[in-house]
């Protein structure tokens, strides 16, 4: 048995909720949960931009990745499932909106990344990217023909952010005249 009650209307900042129930001695039970609204809460995501899935002939890979605003602190960890290897754990701190950092030492094989990037009070996120290091071989260009690249993602992220900012100002100037 159970019962449910939508909470509205809740002003920003911390609230508390009380259940009370009464079984059927007359006793009475009651259960409390604390609760935060925020509603300028952002989940945090992170992208790993670089390496992206294809086969790599250097040994040195730069590890290029963005969280959509600060964290507190980010973790990459390295795996190379396939002829032995550990897992690594290397830790990233700051409060920058993005970050690289240079992947060095690397033998060939098959590699997963692993990225955690977690913000104050937001929780946290993850990004997983797989590569290949074979530094016997050039990169193959038909594989990387059929990859998004940085630029790519950096050009739909600007065509994006244009086309969201002449509807917003349209919008203004529409609303403002229509009051008028």
């Amino acid at each position: 048995m159970g019962a449910k009650a939508d909470l509205e209307n809740l002003s920003e900042g911390s609230h508390k909720v009380i259940a009370y129930s009464v079984d059927s001695n007359g006793k009475v039970m009651s259960t409390s949960r604390a609760f935060s609204v925020d509603s300028h809460y952002q989940v945090t995501v992170v992208g790993i931009l670089s390496p992206i899935n294809i086969t790599y002939s250097t040994k040195e890979m730069p590890l290029i990745f963005t969280v959509n605003g600060e964290f507190k602190n980010a973790s990459y960890h390295v795996l190379r499932p396939l002829g032995g290897g550990n897992i690594t754990e290397n830790p990233i701190t700051g409060t920058i909106i993005a970050g690289n950092t240079t992947l060095t030492g690397l033998s060939d094989g098959f590699y997963k990344i692993l990225m955690y990037a977690y913000a104050d009070g937001k929780g946290g996120a993850r990004a997983y990217i797989e590569f290949t290091i074979n530094s016997t071989q050039a990169i193959n260009l038909t594989d990387l023909e059929n990859q998004p690249t940085v630029l790519t993602i950096i050009a739909i992220g600007i065509t994006l952010v244009v086309i969201v900012t002449v509807v917003g100002i349209g919008l203004l100037f529409y609303f403002k005249k229509r009051k008028r």
